[in-house]
């Protein structure tokens, strides 16, 4: 997944071909979620088991999951630029509200990003501001909502 993490061009990635293809999309997305989850790289020892795993699916399935993972997070992930657009949501409170719709609370959130609870609490009040919404459940209710 080229894009994962990245703002999308827009450009129409080609099919998955072979299964070395699609396991190479599974590994960046694997990094991508490592890097955005904990904040760093994996270390070398679950990089190597994740591609030993990787190693042991067959070529369709992995094919198979890979276009799906990657045609379902490039429609969230234009989804949420949208709506970062349509608000003029910063970057910080852009992944404030990616970790609110991941289930985190705003406190997970600061520790995940090191950032301090007090500058967690003030990006999330200005995304309610920003989206006139009254509380975090009605915030994550607009972003649904929105159109795609």
């Amino acid at each position: 997944m080229a894009t994962i993490g990245n703002k999308s061009n827009g450009a129409q990635k080609p099919a998955i071909q072979d299964g070395l293809g699609a396991r190479e999309e599974l590994f960046e997305f694997f990094q991508y979620v490592s890097t955005t989850e904990f904040g760093d790289l994996p270390e070398q020892a679950h990089i190597d088991r994740w591609k030993e795993i990787f190693d042991w699916i067959p070529d369709n399935q992995a094919i198979d999951f890979a276009e799906r993972l990657s045609s379902k997070t490039e429609l969230t992930r234009t989804k949420m630029h949208q709506f970062l657009d349509q608000f003029a949501i910063s970057p910080a409170e852009g992944r404030l509200l990616s970790s609110l719709l991941d289930g985190k609370t705003v406190v997970d959130h600061s520790k995940i990003q090191a950032i301090s609870i007090t500058t967690a609490r003030t990006q999330m009040r200005k995304l309610l501001e920003k989206t006139h919404s009254t509380n975090q459940l009605d915030l994550i209710r607009a972003f649904h909502a929105s159109r795609n």
